[in-house]
Formats: C-alpha cells, sequence, structure tokens
C-alpha cells in the first residue's frame, strides 16, 4: 500500500505533463498511422497484381488508338493461344450499362475468365461474390452514399456484342450489390505504353467519368446471359517448362503491337524503380515519427527522474525497493501495484 500511495502522489504532480505529453505523442501518433496509410495505399496494387499471378504471366495490351474492334481482338488471342508455348490467354471483358430512371453510363468489368477473376480489390464492405455467379455487382466506393449491401439495382444493358449491329436489343437487368471496394483504383482494360508499369494498369478512378462496377456475369431479367464485349488487354500463362521472357518472346512474333508485350516481373521491376522516389519520404517521415515519439518518452523519464533524484533516495533509504523507486518517477502513468 506504501508503494500505491507514493505512487499516485507523484503521478498527480505530474498529471499536467503528463496530458501534454500524451497529446504530443497522440498527434505523433496520428501523423505515423497516415504515413504508414499511404504505403499500405502505394503497395497494395503490387499485392493486387501479385496474387492475381502476373509475376508469372505475360501481358499484351492493344493500342487504343488503333484497331481495337472485337474481331481484332479475337483474332490476335487465336494467334498466341496457337503458340506452343501458351498455355492459356484470357481477354478481358467490359459492358456498357444505362441506370434505370437516369441517364448515368457506368461500365463493368466482367471478370468471366480464371485470368481475371484472380484480381482480388480490397472490399469496405460486403463480400465477394462466387465466380460463377451472375448480377452480383461490387461498386466503387463514391456509390456507398446511394447503395447498401444488398441493395438492387436496375439497369438496361445491350445484349449481344459487338455493338453497332442490326441485333443489338437493349434488355433491363437487376444487379445485386454484393459489396464495395475500398480503395479508389481499378483494372484499367487497355493501356498504351511500351515501358508500362503496375500503375498504368491499375488506375484512379477519378481518371474517368464513369462509374466502374466489378460483376462475374450478366443476365438480364429473362434469364438471357450477356457476353461481355471483348477488350484489348490479353494476360497470357505460359506452358510449363516455358518462362515468362520466352512466351514475352513468342507472342511479340505474331502480334500486331510487339512493343506493347509486357513481361509481368518486368512491371513489377519498374512500377517499384518509378515509385520508389515517392516512398522514401514516406517511410522516412515513418522512421521520424517514431524516433521523436521515443525520444520524447525517454526524454521526459529522464527529466522526472533528475528532478526527483533526492526524494527517491528518501524513499529508497525509509525501505522502498531501488526498482519500485525507480518506477514511480519513470512510469508515473502505469497502473500502481501493492
Amino acid at each position: 500500500m506504501i508503494f500505491t500511495k507514493i505512487y499516485l502522489k507523484h503521478a498527480g504532480r505530474s498529471f499536467g505533463s503528463l496530458i501534454i505529453l500524451s497529446l504530443v505523442v497522440t498527434f505523433i501518433s496520428f501523423l505515423l498511422l497516415t504515413s504508414l496509410r499511404a504505403v499500405d495505399q502505394f503497395t497494395q496494387i503490387s499485392r493486387v497484381a501479385s496474387d492475381a499471378d502476373w509475376r508469372d504471366s505475360v501481358i499484351y495490351t492493344r493500342a487504343t488508338f488503333y484497331d481495337t474492334s472485337t474481331d481484332a481482338i479475337l483474332r490476335e488471342k487465336s494467334l498466341i493461344a496457337e503458340l506452343p508455348s501458351v498455355q492459356s490467354v484470357e481477354t478481358a471483358g467490359i459492358q456498357y450499362l444505362v441506370s434505370d430512371g437516369t441517364s448515368n453510363s457506368m461500365m463493368c468489368f466482367v471478370y468471366t475468365n480464371d485470368a481475371f477473376s484472380r484480381i482480388r480489390y480490397p472490399l469496405s464492405g460486403g463480400q465477394y461474390p462466387a465466380v460463377d455467379s451472375y448480377n452480383q455487382v461490387l461498386l466503387p466506393p463514391d456509390m456507398r452514399g446511394q447503395y447498401q449491401v444488398g441493395d438492387q439495382m436496375k439497369v438496361w444493358v445491350l445484349t449481344n456484342v459487338p455493338a453497332g449491329t442490326q441485333t443489338d436489343e437493349i434488355k433491363a437487368a437487376t444487379l445485386t450489390v454484393a459489396g464495395f471496394l475500398r480503395e479508389n483504383f481499378e483494372f484499367a482494360y487497355s493501356i498504351v505504353y511500351p515501358s508500362a508499369d503496375l500503375s498504368h494498369f491499375f488506375v484512379p478512378l477519378s481518371c474517368t467519368s464513369l462509374d466502374l462496377l466489378v460483376v462475374f456475369g450478366i443476365k438480364t431479367d429473362d434469364g438471357q446471359i450477356v457476353p461481355p464485349e471483348a477488350a484489348g488487354t490479353y494476360v497470357i500463362t505460359p506452358k510449363p517448362g516455358f518462362t515468362v521472357e520466352q512466351v514475352k518472346k513468342d507472342v511479340q512474333s505474331v502480334v500486331e503491337y510487339p512493343a506493347y508485350v509486357h513481361a509481368g516481373p518486368d512491371l513489377f521491376d519498374r512500377y517499384w524503380k518509378e515509385n520508389v522516389n515517392a516512398a522514401k519520404p514516406v517511410l522516412a517521415y515513418c522512421i521520424a515519427s517514431l524516433s521523436l515519439s521515443f525520444s520524447l518518452l525517454l526524454g521526459s523519464t529522464v527529466l522526472s527522474m533528475q528532478r526527483g533524484r533526492k526524494t527517491m533516495l528518501v524513499y529508497y533509504s525509509l525501505g522502498l525497493t531501488w526498482p519500485r523507486t525507480v518506477a514511480v518517477f519513470a512510469f508515473q502513468k502505469l497502473p500502481a501495484r501493492s
């Protein structure tokens, strides 16, 4: 009990300084968490692409200002699929929708194949729908104010592709909100950069005026399956025994735009090289925040012990153990024990 009384007495005397110190440490901790959040966002694209096995794939994008018709995309897909070194080749799928009762256009990324269904964005709510499900949609963060998980969306969709043919028919479909994307970035289906990195494939949603949705399949209200329109990005998986570099060279030999064929590891390497300078200040700030917090705590402890060294000797001479004497002055905000 003696230790407890002494402890509380000195804790009360230093209450004001403890409050100030706590506020400073809280502020520094907030800045540190903000920095760590920035680092998490910076590395998120790399984690999403890595989980989708892009390190072991070849990525090819047809130039947007050239021929991007569905026929041209599928023709090159067939050429790539015939290569002896290629296990599989998949294209991104897109579908334009119009929200019922408004003129708002939305673009759906339709992940109907293994290569693209492996792209898993972090969610802020809800859950990922099953790969073989229909009409279960993931919405971007800015649509959280309009919908909740489980809500239904009535949309209008073209039921035939390629678009523009006389067989096109607009039909109604009902989508159910399965969840919300956490981050404001999403896969961009056609990127034209010979030296592209991951950041060119996963771009901020603010880069487009369209609402970008994710769905694994769409059926109209009368049960018709809507095939997505093929987009000009291919994910190519090598056969066992062939390296990514071998497949890259093989693909370059048969496509129209060989400069836009990327080995997965190159995309990761260029991403880190391009962005490492941006990450350095954030990491330095994290280290500085930790160092400052530790210095404040250490300085406060040493100062408290310096001011109370005579009193410490008195308590020690009266029978209080030296570790407890030090604890009274060094850790005055810790819970006391009798």
